[in-house]
């Protein structure tokens, strides 16, 4: 389901989220809700993230203001998305406290979680996903060569019997 384009502020995260899968919009964006997988298109050069969205509460706006190097955000309404560096460079975000235009929308079931393991800001998770995939793909392999075996010996076997 695609979306009209959101102009947004965008803002750096907090330090302590910079290695974090989310990214913070504000309650009433594209009806995502918080924890959904999103996919976040930059239309001005069409680069996508997949993230886990979170949504702004009053907890996370105090928070973030408490801290005064960041932005002040008016509430958790207001038309801002909070992302890492990690994310920022993905899209080819330069300047932070700048206004965009993005797409925002809830990713496909399946595929969405995949993709948002493939964008997460931590190398160790894309490189467990990688050796996951690698290990379910030999599993396969495995079953595949053991049944191969199996019907091999099943002929050859029932070929003797015949044969004799």
């Amino acid at each position: 389901m695609t979306h009209e384009p959101v102009t947004l502020k965008v803002l750096a995260s907090l330090h302590e989220e910079s290695r974090e899968p989310w990214i913070w919009i504000p309650n009433n964006i594209c009806g995502v809700k918080s924890g959904n997988v999103v996919r976040v298109l930059y239309t001005s050069n069409q680069k996508k993230i997949w993230c886990i969205c979170r949504t702004l509460d009053n907890d996370f706006v105090q928070k973030y203001n408490e801290h005064d190097r960041t932005y002040n955000i008016k509430n958790e309404n207001d038309s801002v998305v909070v992302m890492s560096k990690h994310y920022r460079d993905k899209l080819g975000i330069q300047k932070t406290r700048d206004d965009y235009k993005f797409r925002i929308s809830r990713g496909l079931p399946i595929w969405g979680p995949v993709r948002a393991i493939l964008h997460h800001p931590d190398p160790c998770y894309r490189l467990l996903f990688w050796l996951t995939a690698i290990s379910i793909l030999l599993g396969f392999a495995s079953i595949g060569l053991s049944l191969v075996s199996i019907i091999t010996g099943l002929i050859i076997g029932f070929l003797s019997l015949i044969l004799k």
